[in-house]
């Protein structure tokens, strides 16, 4: 049996803590879902404190496989800033950061979910680009091997073909750049006689919407007088109300919050469980493969060995069949040649002389 070719080692994420049994055999561009689980259960975390995130390879080319950024973020996180690393790594603003559970006491930087799979896409595209990047190498090296061996007499004649075309190039960009900043100019007086239009109607607008506004707060004014004395009235009855109901809440919502945590805690727990039974009926299933094929392995050889003794028979008495023919036709001719002795025929030796 032949073993199985191997792919190069991908990178790894995955969460901390108490995290679900198939979450490891998850692809990197695979999103983790949103599961309810309990508190303090999963841990999502993706560099150091002070290290960036996203880092730049600079051995990779130029890459245009992402040309809308769906796998590179550009949003600054200070967390992950590398000048800003011993600000952050103080003793005091250590703990605060703890405390407020922005990073873990081994000092990684926490993230969300969504983060997270961000995170894990952005690995799968830095590990692709580089088997990518390997892949040209090799097919590089073989060019350039083959360069060599076949030699390099058009090189004048290639060198030139770029010159006209460098040069082509070089034209078509001058009149490209030309006709953008004609169209732009353009654009531009639109914008600036459009801006004027606008502004003379704003202010048109403003003026009319000031004396309305004056009237408006004449009437409110007068409104205001009246409900004054209502509003200090409903006021004390409505703070006796939201008294009565706000312990009310409260007490409902203490009841609440211990029924969700055990009832998240029993689900999370059962999912564990059958997802730990699958795993090991997968395995059950592997192992009942591999018996089977090693017993079919072992009747094969028992077969193959009684068919290579049931041939060895066979030629065994096939050379013994052959032996005593040989045998028989021996002792004929002795007799034969013994018989002429006796009788004195020597033509067959005055012949040969």
């Amino acid at each position: 049996m032949f073993k199985r070719t191997k792919s190069p080692p991908k990178p790894t994420c995955l969460p901390a803590g108490d995290a679900l049994p198939i979450w490891e055999s998850l692809p990197l561009d695979a999103k983790l879902p949103m599961l309810p689980n309990p508190k303090g259960t999963v841990i999502l975390c993706t560099t150091k404190l002070g290290e960036p995130k996203y880092k730049k390879n600079p051995e990779l080319d130029f890459s245009l496989s992402d040309p809308y950024g769906l796998y590179l973020f550009h949003e600054y996180e200070p967390l992950n800033d590398p000048h800003l690393k011993s600000f952050f790594s103080s003793p005091p603003m250590r703990r605060h950061l703890i405390r407020q559970k922005f990073i873990t006491p081994e000092g990684k930087v926490l993230c969300t979910l969504q983060e997270f799979n961000q995170y894990r896409m952005y690995l799968r595209q830095i590990w692709l680009l580089e088997m990518a990047q390997r892949e040209r190498e090799k097919q590089r090296q073989i060019t350039d091997r083959k360069e060599i061996t076949l030699g390099r007499s058009d090189f004048s004649a290639k060198e030139s073909k770029r010159s006209i075309i460098r040069e082509r190039i070089e034209q078509h960009m001058k009149t490209e750049s030309e006709r953008i900043k004609n169209a732009f100019n353009w654009k531009y007086q639109r914008l600036e006689h459009r801006l004027a239009h606008l502004k003379k109607q704003s202010a048109a607008r403003y003026e009319k919407r000031r004396e309305e506004t004056k009237k408006r707060q004449l009437e409110i004014a007068k409104f205001h007088e009246e409900l004054r004395m209502q509003q200090d009235v409903a006021k004390r009855e409505l703070r006796r109300r939201e008294r009565r109901k706000s312990r009310h809440i409260a007490e409902l919502q203490k009841l609440r919050v211990k029924d969700d945590s055990v009832k998240v805690t029993e689900m999370w727990n059962l999912r564990k469980r059958l997802q730990c039974e699958q795993i090991q009926k997968e395995a059950k299933m592997l192992q009942r493969d591999e018996e089977t094929r090693l017993r079919n392995i072992e009747r094969r050889e028992r077969m193959i060995a009684l068919q290579r003794a049931r041939l060895e028979a066979k030629l065994d008495k096939l050379k013994m069949q052959s032996r005593e023919e040989q045998k028989k036709k021996e002792d004929l001719y002795a007799k034969r040649l013994a018989k002429r002795l006796a009788s004195g025929d020597f033509r067959i030796w005055s012949r040969k002389k």
